[in-house]
C-alpha cells in the first residue's frame, strides 16, 4: 500500500470520526431543543392556567361585593376581571397538541362557562332586587358547585400537564445519556485513529526519513557501500531505488577516473390591616411571577391545607413578601429547572392563630450534583447580614412577617434542596 493511500485512509478516517460527532452534536442539539420546546410549552400552559383560575375567583369575589351594596359597580368590576381570563383561557386552549389536552380543554371551558353564567345569573337576581335569590345562589351554587368543579378540573389539567412535563424530563435525560455514550464512543475510536496515525508516522514516514538522511551523509563522507531497502511497496522504495542507482552510478565513475570522489564538508410602616381573601391573594402572586418562572423552566406547585378563606393582613405587603419569598427560594435552588411546592396552612391555638406560608425548592440533578451539603440554617436574626441583590428582598420579608407578629425562616439542605418558611399572625393588630 502506498504512502498516499495509508495517509488518506488514516486522514479520511479522522474526518469521518470528525463528522460523527458533530452528526451526533447537532443530532442532540436538535433533540434537546424539541424537548425544551414542548416543556417550554406545558409551563407556559400551567402559569396561564393558574393565571385563568386566579382572575376568574377574583371575579367571582364581586358577586358577594354587588349583595352586601359595597361596591355599586361589581358587575361591571365582574366583567373587566372575567374578561383577560377569558382571553388567557383562549391562549391556553391554543396550546394543544394531543386529545388528551383538548378533552381537558373541554372541561376546563365547560366549568369556567358555567362559573360565569351562574355569576352573570346572580347579578341578573341582584339587579331585580332578589337579593335572597342572588344569595341563595350564590352560596348554593357558585361557592359550593361551580368554583368547587372549576378548582377541581383546573386541578386535573395542573396534575396532568405535571406529569407530562415529567415525561418531558425524562426523554431529555436519554436524549442527553445516549449523546454522551455516542461521543465518548467516538471519541475513544478518534483517539485510537490518532494513535495509529502516530505510529504509522514514526514507522513509515519518519524511520525511513532517518535513514535518508544517514544513507546521504555516509555517501557525502565518502562510503559507496552505503545501500537502502528496496523492498518497501511504497513511495519511499522508489525513493530507495533510485538512491542505491545513484550511488552505483557514483561508485562506478570513481572506479573508472581511480579517484575518490571527495565532497566538502558543511559546518452580585404601619399596618393596614384588611379581610383578605387567600386564594386570589397567593394566585395574584403566582400569575404575577408567570414570566419569571417560564423563563427560568420552573414549575410552582400550589397547596391550601388551611380552613380560613379570609385573613386580618396588610394586603400588599403580604403580597410582595410572598413573592420575595418564591423568588429567593428558587435562586436559593439554583434558578433554572427548579421545582417549587408552596403551602398555605393555618396552626396556633384560639389566642394565637396564625397563617404558614411555605415554600420548598428542590435543586436540578445537575445543580444538586455539584452541591455541597449544608446544615440547616436558623430564622436570620434582625443584624445577620446577606449578600446582595437578597438581602433587601429577604428584609421585606422579614420586616413583613415582624410586622404580622411572625416569623421567618430560611433553611438549606444542600443537594436535597431549600426550605422557608413565614407565619403571620392572624390576631387582629
Amino acid at each position: 500500500m502506498t504512502l498516499r493511500r495509508k495517509l488518506f485512509i488514516l486522514f479520511g478516517s479522522l474526518v469521518a470520526m470528525t463528522f460523527l460527532a458533530a452528526g451526533i452534536t447537532t443530532w442532540a442539539v436538535i433533540n434537546w431543543k424539541t424537548t425544551e420546546n414542548d416543556l417550554q410549552r406545558h409551563y407556559e400552559r400551567s402559569l396561564k392556567l393558574q393565571n385563568v383560575r386566579a382572575l376568574t375567583f377574583q371575579a367571582v369575589l364581586e358577586v358577594p361585593e354587588g349583595l352586601t351594596g359595597n361596591d355599586p359597580d361589581a358587575r361591571q368590576d365582574f366583567e373587566e376581571t372575567i374578561a383577560p381570563a377569558a382571553d388567557s383561557l383562549k391562549t391556553w386552549a391554543q396550546l394543544v397538541d394531543t386529545p388528551e389536552e383538548r378533552e381537558e380543554v373541554e372541561q376546563v371551558q365547560s366549568a369556567f362557562d358555567a362559573l360565569v353564567a351562574d355569576s352573570h345569573l346572580a347579578f341578573d337576581h341582584i339587579e331585580a332586587g332578589s337579593f335572597a335569590e342572588a344569595d341563595r345562589l350564590f352560596d348554593e351554587q357558585i361557592e359550593e358547585a361551580s368554583s368547587e368543579s372549576f378548582q377541581a378540573v383546573t386541578d386535573q389539567a395542573e396534575a396532568t400537564d405535571a406529569e407530562r412535563r415529567e415525561v418531558i424530563h425524562d426523554a431529555t435525560k436519554q436524549t442527553r445519556h445516549t449523546a454522551e455514550v455516542m461521543l465518548i464512543i467516538t471519541a475513544i475510536s478518534a483517539f485510537g485513529i490518532a494513535l495509529l496515525l502516530a505510529a504509522y508516522l514514526i514507522s513509515d514516514v519518519f524511520t525511513p526519513l532517518r535513514d535518508v538522511r544517514r544513507a546521504l551523509a555516509q555517501v557525502r563522507k565518502g562510503d559507496r557501500s552505503v545501500r537502502l531497502n528496496e523492498e518497501r511497496h511504497d513511495e519511499f522504495g522508489q525513493v530507495n531505488q533510485e538512491f542505491n542507482r545513484l550511488v552505483n552510478t557514483l561508485a562506478e565513475a570513481e572506479d573508472s577516473t581511480a579517484s575518490p570522489l571527495v565532497h566538502p564538508g558543511r559546518s452580585a410602616p404601619a399596618l393596614t390591616v384588611e379581610r383578605a381573601h387567600v386564594r386570589p391573594l397567593v394566585y395574584e402572586v403566582v400569575s404575577r411571577l408567570h414570566s419569571e418562572l417560564a423563563e427560568r423552566s420552573a414549575d410552582l406547585d400550589v397547596t391550601f391545607d388551611t380552613s380560613a378563606s379570609h385573613v386580618p393582613v396588610d394586603y400588599l405587603p403580604v403580597q410582595q413578601a410572598l413573592s420575595a419569598l418564591i423568588v429567593d427560594t428558587m435562586e436559593r435552588a439554583g434558578g433554572t429547572g427548579t421545582h417549587l411546592g408552596l403551602r398555605i396552612s393555618d396552626t396556633g391555638v384560639d389566642n394565637d392563630p396564625r397563617l404558614v406560608i411555605e415554600v420548598g425548592g428542590t435543586r436540578p440533578a445537575d445543580t444538586a450534583a455539584s452541591t455541597v451539603p449544608a446544615s440547616p440554617s436558623s430564622p436570620l436574626d434582625d443584624g445577620q447580614v446577606a449578600t446582595e441583590p437578597r438581602t433587601r428582598s429577604l428584609a421585606l420579608v422579614r420586616a413583613v412577617a415582624q410586622q404580622h407578629g411572625g416569623a421567618l425562616v430560611l433553611e438549606d439542605f444542600g443537594a436535597q434542596g431549600t426550605y422557608a418558611r413565614m407565619e403571620l399572625s392572624l390576631i387582629t393588630r
